[in-house]
């Protein structure tokens, strides 16, 4: 069976969880369809794996396209208009990432927009919205086959929304040791450091007012949005009076090097995502419209989440916080005994996410696909 799999906007990360799920399964051939852009960011790709291709000259190629038994599009939220060709083809799968920008909304919600401070990001969305149509163009999604989920409750609340529901096995373990004693616990907070989907100001008041029973140190592991949030991490570094606490923090991009190595020395990975987001002028809500990039962190990584209680992970083991106190009870109380214990607890689980788990469940679902 062979597979197109198409990233032309923001999710090339996945690209990597795709092809390391996909190279090692015999019954399938498949490969990337991708921008220059896109290129840039997946150099390790094996080159027969990937072709770069232009949005303009997607329907001069649709005789390729035909030639593969299903499209997924890894990431679909502009630019409609231009795949009308593929979607007429028919077997084709869209992973959703915003819910109810896809089938809930019919006009963008201004009061959004007024909450905007970059002035490039204002003419972005006004440009998408009046020159390009979303709103009216992205109606073509509805002939899509079936559509992925990375979340299983993101999954089950949109269940009503089409024929073909899954959830796709991208989230899956690479990586699981105990972590040997070093007398500190090391909490990751992985994603850029931005105020639009995460909650810093109640991490870093948090970090200024907690008494831990042991040392924990916290490492932002992403790039500061703009000057005025590197000021405030180290405007924070230089207030920590408690000698149990100890930040870390990067002022640019992360070389995966880097971010590999922090993940695999972590403990616990912290994920202070706020309820609420917005997603082109639509509200979008973890957990039910929206799936969080740092549950694959703690999956592809085997690290204890600890998040916010309307966020859930099934079959995982995660620390889950109602409020501010409780999150603070929570990094207080942190010792090595309870990461063992924890630990222990998600061996148990483990299994459910193996790759080869993971590329049985996929190849289930393909199937169904090429059946159809």
């Amino acid at each position: 069976m062979r597979l197109a799999i198409l990233e032309f906007e923001t999710h090339s990360h996945l690209i990597y969880l795709w092809e390391e799920l996909l190279k090692d399964v015999k019954e399938l051939d498949y490969k990337f369809f991708i921008t220059p852009a896109i290129a840039q960011h997946i150099s390790e790709i094996p080159l027969n794996k990937k072709q770069i291709i232009k949005i303009d000259n997607i329907s001069e190629n649709i005789h390729e396209f035909r030639s593969y038994d299903v499209v997924i599009f890894n990431t679909l939220h502009r630019n409609f208009d231009k795949f009308t060709s593929i979607f007429n083809h028919g077997n084709v799968l869209l992973l959703v990432h915003n819910s109810n920008f896809y089938f809930h909304s019919i006009a963008p919600q201004w009061k959004y927009l007024r909450k905007v401070k970059n002035i490039n990001l204002i003419y972005y969305y006004l440009k998408i919205i009046f020159r390009e149509k979303i709103y009216q163009t992205k109606e073509i999604i509805n002939k899509a086959w079936g559509y992925g989920y990375l979340n299983t409750n993101v999954a089950f609340n949109n269940k009503g929304e089409g024929i073909h529901n899954f959830v796709i096995p991208l989230h899956y373990n690479s990586f699981f040791s105990l972590l040997k004693n070093t007398y500190e616990i090391r909490i990751v907070i992985p994603g850029n450091v931005s105020c639009n989907r995460r909650n810093y100001p109640l991490i870093f008041d948090l970090i200024l007012k907690i008494k831990p029973q042991e040392k924990l140190r916290f490492i932002f592991l992403g790039k500061p949005e703009g000057h005025r949030m590197i000021q405030k991490l180290e405007k924070l570094k230089k207030s920590l009076l408690q000698p149990n606490v100890k930040i870390e923090y990067y002022t640019q991009r992360i070389p995966q090097d880097d971010f590999i190595k922090q993940m695999k020395e972590a403990h616990f990975v912290l994920c202070p995502i706020l309820k609420e987001t917005q997603f082109y002028l639509q509200p979008e809500i973890y957990g039910k419209t929206k799936a969080s990039g740092n549950e694959g962190d703690c999956i592809y990584y085997g690290k204890i989440g600890i998040f916010p209680d309307y966020y859930k992970i099934q079959n995982w083991t995660c620390l889950y916080y109602k409020n501010k106190n409780n999150l603070c009870t929570i990094l207080e109380t942190l010792t090595y005994e309870k990461y063992i214990y924890y630990h222990q607890e998600l061996s148990d689980k483990i299994e459910i996410f193996t790759k080869e788990n993971s590329q049985k469940k996929f190849l289930n679902l393909i199937k169904n696909v090429k059946i159809a």
